[in-house]
């Protein structure tokens, strides 16, 4: 009986370790996390001020401006 190759993950692939990470705030890097949160404050901030000069904001499906 032969041994299964043990190969690389392909890129992009996501174990389950990586989940943990990506779900639970206290493993999530905080660089990364600081990013995040002020990509999320810009976004906020940018539909607030277009609902502020009347212009329509669009969302694609499944998105939403949860912080």
């Amino acid at each position: 009986m032969t041994k299964p190759s043990i190969e690389p993950l392909p890129k992009g692939f996501i174990t389950a370790e990586d989940m943990e990470k990506i779900l639970d705030p206290s493993k999530r890097d905080p660089e990364t996390e600081a990013r995040r949160l002020a990509t999320l404050k810009e976004i906020r901030a940018d539909r607030e001020a277009r609902e502020a000069r009347g212009e329509p904001v669009l969302l694609k499906p499944g998105m939403s401006f949860r912080i």
